[in-house]
């Protein structure tokens, strides 16, 4: 993967699939991926495949990057560099949603050290994602966009404040939470309204009160 050439398109097409699918097997292993980590170069070299956009690769480089990122936060030297190409994996179109809920998951985890740098990044990319996950009828898309805002907002009072000034993203929860009756959606939705809306909002309060009290229990 280190002697791809970023900008050589057939040499990341046929040779960084396979070195992707190899690096993703061994960072599975915790011992394993903390070597993989402090590889030099690794994160130059992850970023030249996150640059192909919406190609395989990228998607395959974002799950080797999310298996990274659980593990340990991303040195302050690596982290600008992977988030600005993570940005043209947000802006590569068409995009699939599984592309998108792997995109949201990885920026939330490199919230936890970054979540200044990624509150200025993105220019209402992340909301874009976030909406169209919001708005799918798949269950699983529905919650991985309701644990990027939970996740993002405990790791980062910019990107809380980001979110929850978002008008869109607001009425599409308030729009989730009334559509789910007694459902784990539900609970994540009053759950993520709780970080973006004053808690004593007259219109939420009720449901908010309910669901805060399932939720700590």
């Amino acid at each position: 993967l280190l002697a791809i050439e970023p900008d050589c398109e057939d040499n990341i097409s046929a040779n960084a699939s396979v070195a992707l699918s190899i690096l993703h097997n061994y960072t599975h292993v915790p011992h394993l991926a903390n070597i993989a980590a402090h590889c030099p170069g690794l994160s130059v070299a992850l970023a030249s495949c996150l640059r192909s956009g919406a190609k395989p690769v990228a998607r395959q480089g974002l799950l080797v990057l999310e298996n990274l990122a659980r593990l340990m936060p991303m040195s302050p030297e690596h982290a600008p560099n992977l988030l600005r190409a993570l940005e043209h994996v947000a802006r590569a179109q068409p995009l699939p949603r599984e592309t998108k809920a792997s995109l949201l998951k990885v920026v939330a985890l490199l919230s936890n050290s970054n979540g200044d740098l990624i509150a200025s990044l993105f220019s209402g990319l992340l909301e874009l994602h976030l909406l169209d996950l919001l708005a799918s009828p798949a269950p699983e898309h529905q919650e991985s966009a309701l644990h990027f805002v939970v996740e993002a907002c405990q790791a980062s009072a910019a990107l809380q404040k980001r979110l929850g000034e978002d008008r869109g993203v607001v009425e599409a929860l308030v729009r989730l939470l009334c559509q789910h009756e007694h459902d784990l959606r539900q609970a994540m939705t009053a759950k993520a309204l709780r970080f973006l809306l004053n808690p004593h909002s007259r219109a939420l309060q009720p449901r908010l009160r309910r669901f805060t009290h399932d939720l700590d229990a």
